[in-house]
């Protein structure tokens, strides 16, 4: 889950991402200049890690040096990343094909590690409140973000979209959690899949990778068919 490496790619793709650049700990001494004309509001990442673990939305240079210090407890180079406002939404993609998008509403200005684990904390859509062409749009998009990765099984596509139509990868999780609040099994339950089928279909793929039957395509794009979207009930997320 390397979101530097994931960043890359998805540009050498032309996958839009949000602009960004990397920090370590020797650059701290002279971050005013390292963050330049970069301009705030700027999101702080720790490069490897998941769940939001380390992350921080940052105004001012003083919050900035605070929240590089902090990820880099967790890892040895962060992120920091533009800062775009819009609809959070978070794909579910099992064995090469989408399961269906959620939209994810939380109480402070990110999805934070507190609002993916603590109950209540944030208000979940599903299927995220988009118009069908739209939804199809965002499926489309988070495959081929999948596939550009060459991830396999199961994974998240994060994605920030906005009111103008713009659609921007955030990260990929190649291990999205499965607790009781967690959004993968929630859309794999919506999209008709139990939990015991969720797990058979990703033992399943991973079988048929060790036999060399990999599961790609191609550009040959597979998404569940989408009827009318439906506004869904509000309720507590987990880690993605």
């Amino acid at each position: 889950m390397n979101k530097v490496k994931t960043k890359e790619i998805l540009r050498l793709r032309n996958l839009p991402t949000p602009p960004y650049y990397v920090l370590g700990q020797q650059d701290l001494d002279d971050l005013v200049s390292a963050h330049g004309s970069f301009g705030f509001p700027a999101v702080v990442k720790p490069c490897s890690m998941g769940a939001s673990v380390g992350v921080s939305v940052v105004r001012n240079h003083h919050e900035l040096l605070q929240a590089c210090e902090g990820a880099l407890l967790f890892d040895s180079s962060v992120m920091v990343e533009r800062f775009l406002g819009g609809m959070e939404v978070h794909v579910a993609i099992l064995n090469d094909r989408a399961l269906g998008a959620v939209e994810v509403v939380p109480d402070t200005d990110h999805y934070s590690y507190r609002a993916k684990t603590t109950s209540g904390r944030c208000e979940v859509h599903l299927p995220a409140r988009l118009s069908e062409l739209r939804y199809r749009g965002v499926l489309t998009q988070a495959l081929k973000a999948h596939k550009a990765l060459g991830c396999a099984g199961m994974t998240m596509v994060d994605m920030l979209l906005s009111d103008e139509g713009n659609e921007h990868i955030l990260e990929v999780n190649s291990l999205p959690a499965f607790t009781p609040t967690s959004l993968a099994p929630r859309v794999a339950h919506w999209a008709g899949l139990s939990m015991g089928d969720l797990v058979e279909e990703i033992l399943d793929g991973a079988a048929l990778r060790s036999h060399g039957e990999g599961l790609a395509g191609g550009d040959d794009l597979r998404v569940i068919t989408l009827n009318e979207p439906e506004q869904a009930s509000a309720g507590a997320s987990g880690p993605n």
